[in-house]
């Protein structure tokens, strides 16, 4: 699904550039970071600028596949 979509490059480094992911890895990742619903309410912002559902997953994965990476590079 998401190989259909669109990336929001604009939208994941908004993402990425919260405190969570610029700081040292925590030993968990805090309910109040991200709780249940932080992917819908993603889909949620996205649907309403006109992305897919595609385009939804497709940057959802991105920042998952990202936020690895950098942590990795750095640590």
């Amino acid at each position: 699904m998401g190989a259909k979509g669109k990336v929001d490059q604009a939208f994941v480094d908004e993402v990425l550039s919260q405190p969570f992911f610029v700081h040292d890895i925590p030993e968990t990742t805090r309910r109040e970071a991200f709780g249940d619903r932080t992917g819908e309410d993603i889909c949620e912002r996205k649907l309403k600028t006109g992305a897919t559902p595609e385009d939804c997953v497709a940057t959802i994965t991105r920042i998952t596949a990202q936020s690895l990476l950098m942590h990795y590079r750095k640590h």
